[in-house]
């Protein structure tokens, strides 16, 4: 009768013993299989299988983004929504996402290199057709749309309608830094990035960028043939009207300059008669 209790007290004993084996962290647990490689320790050896995977260049699943490497595709598939969720931007054409619109749009020539609209102006190149006459429209002299309140004339609709938000007198939302003040608040997001030192629109050309749409589109026209903007006391032409304005402004003084100098000869004439 003693024998048989002492026997199940060892059974229950081993039995309570491995359901703690299997409570125990893995840390604490014992770790019989060791990696030949780096001594690394393993309590199964599925796992140490597994983790020979990771010394392996020819097995495994490497992520292209960081070089990490991973025993499971499904890991690896994880893994990558760390690098895609700073990537908004996918292409439609394959799989491939981007973190910024200009990454994406140098990538889709890969697709389209047959497809592509070039301006023989300035060598800018489009996917859209739309987009590529609109672009065009900026070499031509023609601005039908003008301002009605300072007469100033545009190409395009959307450039008269974002100017003339400067007339506003309601202007309510205003800058934190510098307190100029927009109608918009698209043009106030625009304006922070002035302070910011951030630079967006890049050029596709010569990759300068600047923090303003409307400043890129302006350092397009150097890239342009096209000087439209000509001097009427020598001819000499520019591509942008305050560049212009700057000259003019030699023209004035050294026309104020001619003028001191005459009346001082003026004076001499009068002085010697």
């Amino acid at each position: 009768m003693e024998e048989s209790t002492i026997d199940s007290s060892i059974q229950s004993a081993a039995v309570e013993n491995k359901s703690v084996e299997k409570k125990l962290p893995a840390d604490l647990s014992v770790k019989d299989f060791i990696c030949e490689i780096c001594n690394k320790g393993f309590s199964r050896k599925n796992r140490l299988d597994g983790h020979y995977a990771l010394h392996s260049k020819s097995s495994g699943h490497k992520c292209k983004e960081c070089g990490k490497i991973f025993t499971r595709k499904d890991s690896l598939t994880f893994h990558m929504q760390v690098h895609n969720r700073f990537k908004m931007y996918n292409c439609q054409q394959c799989p491939k996402a981007f973190s910024q619109r200009r990454y994406l749009m140098r990538h889709l020539r890969i697709h389209t290199r047959d497809k592509m609209f070039n301006c023989d102006i300035c060598g800018r190149t489009f996917l859209d057709k739309k987009n590529f006459m609109v672009h065009y429209q900026l070499h031509s002299d023609e601005r039908p749309y003008a301002c009605s309140e300072c007469g100033r004339c545009f190409h395009h609709q959307n450039s008269l309608t974002a100017h003339f938000t400067t007339h506003v007198e309601d202007k309510a939302f205003a800058c934190v830094v510098c307190d100029k003040k927009y109608a918009y608040k698209s043009s106030l997001r625009s304006h922070y990035l002035t302070h910011t030192q951030e630079r967006p629109h890049v050029c596709d050309i010569c990759q300068r960028s600047f923090s303003e749409r409307n400043n890129l589109r302006r350092h397009y026209l150097i890239h342009s043939k096209i000087k439209r903007y000509v001097c009427c006391v020598c001819e000499k032409s520019f591509t942008h009207s305050n560049s212009l304005k700057s000259h003019l402004q030699r023209h004035a003084v050294i026309k104020s300059e001619e003028i001191d100098e005459s009346k001082k000869f003026s004076g001499i004439k009068l002085e010697i008669q």
